[in-house]
């Protein structure tokens, strides 16, 4: 079995795990914890898919497996918030929230099963290696674009970008006279116009 093979039944196998312990947490620390475990499973499993239909599929049968693909994403991004909600209000067995997780296991099982069994072996003529530049660049830029979205509006960063920073302090409804070009709001002590009538 090729390595995407391996990685992507060792993702199934974390995800797996890390559902149960999700499911089974005895606080939200460990919840937290195994959450993270899970999203770090998902994602060294979800992109050994592309590679599996790449190497298993021939060339002009690819269109259609990516399509079903996409499909059963789309699907399940729907269907997923929905079942959970119906799991949790349904209350299985007094567990409350804990099936959303639970519910992971048996199709996990299933899908080590059959993945060691259906997925085929392949061989590629030269071997590629992981462009570790790239991933650290790629990961400074996805922090560098979802920390400031997280952190806002909260704590002292909140009062730098939300309705407590001095930029929005600053403004004052404008007291123009008649005639005045100003139109709605001024900034500074000064009483400056900051737009003007069109």
């Amino acid at each position: 079995m090729r390595a995407w093979g391996r990685l992507f039944l060792l993702g199934v196998g974390g995800f797996t795990l890390a559902s149960a312990l999700c499911g089974f947490a005895v606080n939200p620390e460990m919840l937290v914890a195994s959450r993270i475990l899970q999203g770090g499973m998902a994602a060294m499993m979800v992109p050994q898919v592309l590679s599996i239909v790449h190497a298993t599929f021939p060339a002009h049968e690819r269109g259609k497996v990516f399509g079903l693909f996409g499909a059963i994403v789309g699907m399940g991004a729907v269907t997923g918030p929905l079942l959970g909600a119906l799991l949790t209000e349904w209350n299985i067995a007094g567990l409350e929230w804990r099936p959303i997780f639970l519910i992971n296991l048996p199709v996990g099982i299933a899908a080590l099963v059959l993945g060691s069994r259906v997925i085929a072996e392949s061989k590629a003529p030269r071997a590629l290696k992981l462009d570790l530049v790239g991933v650290v660049l790629v990961t400074l830029a996805m922090l560098a674009l979802v920390y400031p979205l997280f952190t806002c509006n909260s704590g002292s960063a909140g009062a730098r970008c939300g309705r407590g920073s001095p930029a929005y302090r600053s403004r004052s409804p404008c007291r123009s006279r008649p005639g005045s070009p100003c139109r709605s709001w001024c900034r500074g002590s000064g009483g400056r116009c900051c737009r003007r009538a069109r």
